[in-house]
């Protein structure tokens, strides 16, 4: 919930006027009593839906009364995590292997957050960041559904998956084509990516843009294509970009923890298949042999005599 609150001071009158703009729920308070001002009702504002509720308490202050009005602007047109689930869910109706969907739901949660959170703007490094997250959880997923399931994941989130393919290549190839840690940077007399690296510093230094996790990943995979993941590469890299290391190396750890994760578990998940065809294997050779042991065929008839 989108939340705007403001108070202020005012007479009995200035507090009508305040709540003109907002029509809610009103009341002034004296010794007296209480006494409604205004009804609750919804308008428009930034052309956004909105429901406005304006609250008003009062108290002796010399000869008059002072109120305190608070107007509290609510936006109805939020999308929810529970909405972006549910277009997921709608656009892919079908059962996720219990390994893949836990994790599938967590990142499109992880995801909606951080797209729908305060000050969010796109970029080509959050592109290949988050792509590369995907493409590391789904790179074993059985059968060929994987491209069918990012395309349900970035429809529920009213994101352009064909953008996010050419902005991701792009970087990818511009990485690839690095000489070195030094060509790797932000920089606004460089190369046209350099260039627009050097845009998203100065966003990040105003603090018109925040910093997140798919951008530090994205970060990560810059450095490997340009074969150079040393510590002081990665220093220098967040250090051009105003980024704060301390974040950009914990999102790494989770995002390396998560797939040694993944490894595991479909190691283990292999385990247990194989042990399982063993098992199924051995009843099946049993079965065969009790049948044989009781001059039966395999398939349940009797041996011929003799």
């Amino acid at each position: 919930m989108r939340t705007v609150q403001s108070a202020k001071r005012c007479t009995g009158h200035q507090a009508r006027v305040a709540a003109q703009g907002c029509r809610g729920q009103v009341s002034s308070r004296s010794k007296g009593g209480a006494r409604p001002l205004s009804s609750v009702a919804s308008s428009a504002l930034r052309g956004s839906a909105v429901r406005c509720e304006a609250a008003a308490g009062s108290r002796s202050h010399g000869n008059g009364r002072v109120l305190s009005v608070v107007v509290v602007a609510q936006d109805l047109n939020e999308v929810t995590v529970s909405d972006t689930k549910k277009k997921f869910l709608e656009a892919y109706p079908k059962p996720i292997p219990a390994l893949y969907s836990t994790i599938v739901q967590e990142l499109l949660v992880q995801h909606h957050l951080i797209k729908f959170g305060a000050k969010f703007e796109y970029d080509k490094v959050y592109a290949l960041g988050f792509l590369s997250v995907y493409d590391g959880i789904m790179e074993s997923f059985p059968g060929d559904n994987q491209g069918e399931i990012l395309e349900a994941f970035c429809g529920a989130l009213g994101t352009d998956l064909a953008q996010l393919r050419r902005d991701a290549e792009e970087v990818e190839q511009w990485a690839s084509s690095c000489d070195g840690a030094s060509s790797v940077s932000a920089d606004a007399s460089g190369s046209p990516l350099q260039q627009e690296l050097s845009q998203y510093a100065s966003s990040f230094e105003s603090r018109k843009k925040v910093y997140n996790k798919f951008f530090g990943v994205g970060m990560f995979r810059v450095l490997e294509l340009a074969k150079c993941t040393d510590p002081a590469s990665l220093e220098s890299f967040t250090t051009s970009l105003n980024v704060p290391l301390t974040r950009v190396t914990s999102d790494l750890a989770t995002y390396k923890g998560m797939l040694t994760k993944m490894t595991k578990a479909k190691e283990l998940m292999q385990e247990i298949i194989e042990e399982q065809r063993k098992k199924s294997e051995q009843r099946a050779a049993e079965k065969a042999q009790a049948s044989a042991s009781n001059g039966e065929l395999p398939n349940g008839g009797a041996a011929a005599s003799t």
